[in-house]
């Protein structure tokens, strides 16, 4: 596990898949988030991407920053929170554009393999993208982590992680896959985003 964000009854976990009997698609890029009515899990959702060869950026879906402990009042955390879904309805939604320079900070580290590094590149991004559809499931913030669960237009869901440092994103990270695809680490056959899993502990769950 490389992230792992808890904010309340949800707990969302950021994390590597290796190749193997069970997962000949690997290594695969992993984001569970979790439900949790005490150590009980009652709702799980999931996403998995396969992890490229290569990344424009030099980075690894994996690496980089992020700390959960990080100090944090509540404030702060709604104000990451802000900024977070501002960016994925303002800028990648395309309600507002011009609100990037706003929301994202100079240096700006990306993770996604098919985008640079930078502010211009994402913007570039962006705009090539298009406005798109964008609906926010369900956010979760810890220390100076954001932990978004957002669907993009009728096909594609997952999960955006953002870094927020001084009231803006410098750093993302995402796990992006189709709407209909299953979660290739459950054998029940359930679809990843939209799976839900009620009765196993928070250590053992599918």
């Amino acid at each position: 596990m490389h992230r792992v964000v808890v904010d309340g009854d949800l707990v969302a976990v950021h994390a590597e898949v290796p190749q193997s009997e069970t997962v000949p698609d690997g290594p695969l890029a992993q984001v569970v988030l979790l439900r949790l009515s005490g150590d009980v899990v009652v709702e799980r959702k999931a996403t998995a991407q396969a992890v490229p060869d290569e990344s424009i950026n030099g980075h690894t879906m994996f690496d980089g920053g992020g700390d959960p402990g990080a100090p944090a009042s509540a404030s702060d955390l709604a104000a990451n929170r802000d900024v977070a879904s501002r960016f994925l309805t303002e800028v990648l939604g395309g309600a507002n554009p011009a609100a990037i320079d706003e929301l994202v900070g100079p240096i700006y580290t990306q993770h996604n393999p098919a985008v640079g590094d930078g502010v211009e590149a994402l913007r570039t991004f962006a705009g090539a993208m298009g406005p798109m559809d964008v609906a926010i499931d369900e956010v979760v913030t810890q220390g100076d982590l954001v932990v978004a669960w957002v669907r993009y237009g009728d096909t594609i869901r997952g999960a955006d992680i953002f870094r927020v440092a001084d009231g803006r994103i410098v750093e993302h990270w995402d796990v992006l896959g189709p709407v209909a695809g299953r979660d290739p680490l459950r054998s029940d056959g359930a679809e990843g985003a939209d799976a839900g899993g009620t009765g196993g502990n928070v250590g053992t769950a599918p």
